[in-house]
């Protein structure tokens, strides 16, 4: 290579820098208002980190600490950060200060001038600081009033108290502050509320021009075509011809280019992309979730001005919701196909925000639902909007998000600026979410509208007629007009529905209107076999309490956890509490000999619940089309309703989701004293064998039941005559198989008594651990039925298996896969196992 060609190449490479810089503001130092000191933070990040990070404060999620840190929010806290600007950046035309989240009440000063002031956790604000910086060092400083004390102000000035039952005491802010409902407490978590800068800050330097906004989207058109859209913002600041361009980020392939004279100010400019025989996004389990990542740039004289990465699916998602012959419908349609949906109810991932580590668990979570056949995850509208990391494992794995806006179980003020708050607060976020593939639908609120028909605020808030007018106009102005106004301008394409669930769990008619909330087991203290009785068309929320696993008391109390004492007992944050789970347990299970098997058996009567739940629900289609079970995962280690804990660790229940959410899948009940076995399959699937054996828990086969089959999409029941007659109810069960190819497709075991009643024989079972390079399975056997064996490492309690608290069948080889780092003599040592042992009767 000469020296004339290596000088032009250097000299193109130089006209091809991106004229916009990014400037990160990281280093920054907190301190509260009235002291001295200055500590060292972390941002993104919070006030009650920095605290932690800094010995100042015990752990909140140990003990009883929860309530130590309470004082923090009465504070208020000053966060500083001093920063250079060069001559070269300062030359620029436009300098942006970027703040993507401030929680909450934040005044802004930068070289003393204040430049904001800010009231809303979930905006972006973007403010021009031309005018303010200057060449070399700049101040920042950020005064964060105290959130409880501003709450008590707005409440102060308020006609009208909210029913924000989550809350203690009397006063009750969390309706009138635009902040994630979750933080002022739940029934699953701690009050927290978290101050600080919780999301990255930024400088922009701007040259020329700048991507404001672009809204992308991928559309099927037809069998063979799809079609990209891309429609841009552009902030054109110096005249000129640009080229637009928008190429494949891979190959360099150009998809569209084109040449336009711009004029200064913003202007709106759309590239379409026809692409043939287009490789489609599907949801998890439907097909692989393919994503086209593209380079959108413009160019002014052969000068990238702006850039802008976009990853987008091609895909049509249709929400039906509308009257049919059994009432009103409620089903998902992906590419022209009816999808089944299969998921769970996700709250944040932490009540003390802690963006490194919360990035793990999320992805953990993403591989966690893959791994479980989950095709949804809905976020529920008392956390908040989620960051770009989780639509990022959203669009790649191909989870279907269900997106709340972030109101939730309370009435909200109606007043101009409450509502143009969260106008700009929607508008923020409808433009940075409508880009996500994953995105199916939007929801204005969680449980508002059913909250106000049903739960009696009227009588207990003692409201007049004129505030319930006051209330009810202001519902509508902001979850009837507000909100759907706003998606039909920004993102018309998606449904939006103004408040899940639609329809009410109290009345059976209820159940064939649209989506559905039933609380009827658990809050309405219904046996668990409701859940076949009580199927809505699709059941939206749904779930039951359970400890989380021994060892995870242990880090929470100490290591002889005793679940009477005050540690445990205010970790339980129902009002139902443990004697809830005490009365089920006394339905299903024998009493339990000791505090760890009771927390062993409130994990199992939780995933039978869940199962039974699911399986029914699906063996009801195309009556009900969809599950979302509450709820996935924990906000700190809790008893709560989550089938995963906060540390990451499965639950008996998710265990028994993962199982019941496989693409074929058996449902078996008793029905006019004979055996019905609904088949459920997510796709047509020829040649497929299905056997049904009745057992003696001692191993020895009673009848067995031969079928060959092939499987239609949805559900299709068949009965099995005469494997029932004479069965004895508590020395006896069922087992069902389908298999094809000698690959067992689900199983599942069907049981005519509570599990208290039946004589299961005493655990007798011989193992043995076999290396792979894959890890280790370990092989079981026993002579005799076992009804949830359960394995685990002593000390190493967060080893996942690919099952477990499984049932054991007698004289059947099982294996359960998982990976460790122990070596085998280790393992030999540490692994663990139990099983159900009733009492002889």
């Amino acid at each position: 290579m000469n020296n004339k060609f290596i000088f032009l190449f250097l000299l193109l490479l130089s006209q091809l820098v991106v004229a916009q810089e990014i400037y990160p503001l990281a280093q920054w130092k907190v301190k509260q208002l009235e002291a001295n000191d200055w500590l060292n933070a972390s941002v993104p990040g919070n006030v009650q980190l920095d605290l932690l990070n800094n010995r100042k404060i015990e752990h909140p999620y140990l003990g009883t600490n929860e309530f130590k840190i309470d004082w923090i929010e009465g504070k208020s806290w000053v966060y500083l950060n001093e920063f250079k600007v060069s001559a070269s950046q300062i030359k620029s035309d436009e300098i942006i200060l970027n703040f993507e989240g401030l929680d909450t009440f934040a005044d802004v000063y930068l070289n003393d001038s204040l430049i904001l002031r800010a009231d809303n956790m979930f905006r972006h604000w973007k403010i021009p600081v031309k005018k303010n910086v200057k060449v070399g060092k700049n101040q920042l400083k950020i005064i964060f009033r105290s959130t409880l004390k501003e709450g008590e102000r707005l409440a102060g000035l308020s006609s009208i108290k909210y029913p924000a039952d989550n809350e203690r005491g009397s006063v009750k802010i969390s309706p009138l502050i635009r902040k994630a409902p979750f933080q002022f407490g739940w029934d699953f978590g701690p009050r927290v509320l978290t101050t600080g800068i919780w999301k990255p800050t930024y400088l922009s330097f701007i040259k020329h021009a700048e991507v404001t906004d672009i809204n992308i989207n991928g559309k099927l058109i037809s069998k063979n075509l799809g079609q990209i859209t891309a429609v841009s913002t552009i902030n054109v600041i110096k005249d000129g011809i640009y080229t637009i361009t928008v190429k494949d980020h891979i190959n360099g392939h150009i998809y569209s280019k084109k040449q336009l004279k711009l004029s200064k100010g913003l202007k709106a400019i759309n590239s379409e992309i026809n692409i043939d025989q287009p490789k489609l996004w599907w949801p998890n389990g439907k097909g692989a979730a393919h994503l086209y990542q593209l380079d959108y740039e413009v160019q002014l004289e052969n000068q990238i001005v702006s850039t802008k990465k976009l990853s987008v699916g091609i895909r049509n998602i249709e929400v039906v919701n509308e009257p049919d012959s059994l009432g009103v419908s409620f089903y998902f349609k992906i590419n022209g196909q009816l999808v089944y949906i299969k998921g769970a109810n996700y709250v944040p991932v932490n009540a003390l925000p802690d963006p490194k580590s919360d990035s793990i668990k999320l992805k953990k979570l993403f591989l966690d639902m893959k791994e479980s056949n989950f095709n949804m995850v809905r976020i529920w509208g008392g956390g908040m909007y989620e960051s770009d990391y989780f639509y990022d494992l959203a669009d790649e794995f191909g989870i279907l998000v269900w997106q709340d806006f972030p109101f939730a179980c309370t009435m909200y003020p109606s007043d101009p600026d409450f509502l143009k708050s969260i106008e700009n607060e929607a508008i923020d976020n409808i433009k940075r979410l409508r880009n996500r593939t994953s995105l199916a639908i939007w929801c204005g609120n969680n449980e508002i509208d059913v909250g106000w028909k049903n739960w009696g605020w009227q009588k207990t808030y003692g409201y007049s007629e004129l505030d319930i007018i006051q209330l009810e106009n202001g519902y509508n102005s902001l979850f009837k007009k507000l909100l759907p106004n706003l998606l039909k301008e920004l993102d018309p394409d998606r449904f939006y529905f103004h408040s899940s669930p639609i329809s009410n769990w109290g009345k059976k008619e209820d159940f064939k209107i649209g989506d559905n909330h039933f609380w009827g087991v658990y809050h309405g203290e219904y046996p668990f076999e409701s859940y076949a009785e009580y199927i809505p068309r699709f059941n939206s929320e749904f779930g039951f309490q359970s400890f989380p696993s021994w060892s995870t008391l242990k880090e929470i109390a100490g290591p002889n956890p005793k679940l009477t004492d005050s540690v445990l007992s205010k970790r339980q944050k129902s009002y139902k509490g443990n004697a809830l789970l005490t009365k089920y347990m006394n339905w299903y299970y024998q009493h339990p000999a000791d505090d760890e098997t009771y927390v062993y058996y409130s994990q199992l009567q939780q995933a039978e619940g869940m199962k039974l739940a699911i399986l029914a629900s699906r063996a009801s289609q195309p009556f009900n089309m969809g599950v979302l079970m509450w709820q996935l995962n924990d906000v700190w280690p809790a008893i709560s309703w989550s089938a995963i804990e906060f540390n990451g660790k499965w639950k008996a229940a998710q265990y028994f989701i993962k199982d019941a959410f496989k693409p074929q899948a058996l449902y078996l009940k008793k029905l006019n004293d004979k055996l019905s076995v609904n088949i459920i399959s997510d796709e047509f699937v020829e040649g497929v064998n299905l056997k049904v054996v009745r057992y003696k828990f001692s191993g020895e086969q009673i009848k067995t039941s031969y079928q060959f089959l092939s499987l239609q999409q949805g559900n299709s029941a068949i009965i099995i005559d005469g494997i029932l007659d004479d069965i004895k109810t508590r020395d006896e069960f069922i087992y069902a198989e389908l298999e094809k190819d000698g690959h067992l497709l689900a199983e599942n075991f069907y049981f005519l008594e509570p599990v208290k009643d039946l004589n299961l024989p005493e655990l007798s079972y011989d193992w043995k651990l076999k290396k792979t390079n894959e890890g280790y399975y370990l092989e079981v056997m026993s002579d005799v039925f076992i009804k949830n064996f359960t394995v685990w490492i002593n000390d190493e309690p967060l080893t996942h298996f690919d099952k477990n608290f499984i049932d054991l069948l007698p004289n059947i080889q099982n294996k359960i896969h998982f990976k460790t780092a122990l070596t085998t003599e280790e393992l030999m040592r540490k692994l663990r196992f139990r099983g159900v042992k009733n009492q002889t009767k």
